[in-house]
């Protein structure tokens, strides 16, 4: 597909025009996310948007960042189709912008709403992927590029749809693409033994916090206060129990290695 360079400038005004920026605070502001040593010059700002030039791929990533839009749609103005991502999801270029979007939104959208359920369970398993197995963003980003880009799990080109195309900070994309990404992440724990243990008993503690949540009505349930109790004919001693023996399941995968087969 052919660049348009005059609709490529056009795109970038209405990013610029949309953050209130002049020409010579939109070149400040890409120089100091990019740690450039030097401001770009309101002149090159304006021959972007005159679509005399082209920002470098770097800067293109930097504005699309700032517009929150994909480098695709800043390029040639459409979104990704799925017939896009099927014949080009084994590009470079592809490749290049599913990691970059999937780097965007686990550092700057993954916690970014108090009302993403997943965010938390997500974390949860990068925080084991980094400390574990070694794992860093960059490292990340490509195992699940490689899962996602695999064709023999063509069902998760619908997450990449949305990853290539959805803004970001919309609540239902970050809890779509939360999940999408925890089910990913959860793939690749499997390679791992230790860390396979350390998430089971995660959400063992989990199901024990749910059981608690079900069970317990609310007496009250204000900004600085929560009082409950536990639902009349719940059985005290069989509830207790229920809990105890999910405790000593945690404890029992802990401590016990029988769960893995070391043949």
């Amino acid at each position: 597909m052919d660049i348009d360079k005059l609709e490529v400038g056009k795109r970038i005004k209405n990013i610029r025009l949309n953050k209130s920026k002049n020409l010579r605070e939109f070149g400040e502001l890409i120089s100091k996310n990019l740690k450039e040593d030097k401001n770009i010059s309101d002149s090159i700002v304006s021959r972007w948007e005159k679509g005399v030039s082209i920002p470098s791929a770097k800067r293109l990533k930097e504005i699309a960042d700032i517009g929150n839009v994909s480098v695709n749609y800043l390029l040639y103005g459409v979104k990704a189709t799925y017939k896009d991502i099927h014949d080009n999801i084994n590009t470079v270029s592809m490749k290049n912008e599913i990691m970059d979007n999937f780097e965007r939104f686990l550092k700057y959208y993954l916690l970014y709403s108090e009302y993403n359920n997943y965010s938390i369970k997500t974390a949860e398993l990068l925080d084991l992927l980094f400390e574990n197995a070694g794992y860093d963003i960059t490292t990340l980003t490509k195992d699940l590029c490689a899962l996602v880009s695999d064709k023999r799990f063509s069902f998760y080109q619908h997450g990449v749809y949305l990853l290539l195309n959805e803004d970001f900070s919309k609540l239902h994309v970050q809890l779509y693409l939360s999940e999408f990404i925890y089910n990913l992440l959860v793939q690749i724990t499997l390679d791992y033994p230790n860390i396979y243990i350390k998430n089971l008993v995660l959400q063992i503690t989990e199901t024990k916090e749910r059981i608690k949540d079900i069970s317990h009505k609310k007496d009250a349930y204000t900004e600085f206060e929560i009082e409950t109790h536990l639902a009349d004919f719940i059985n005290h001693k069989e509830y207790k129990k229920l809990l105890d023996n999910l405790s000593q399941l945690e404890k029992k995968i802990t401590n016990d290695n029988s769960l893995i087969d070391n043949n």
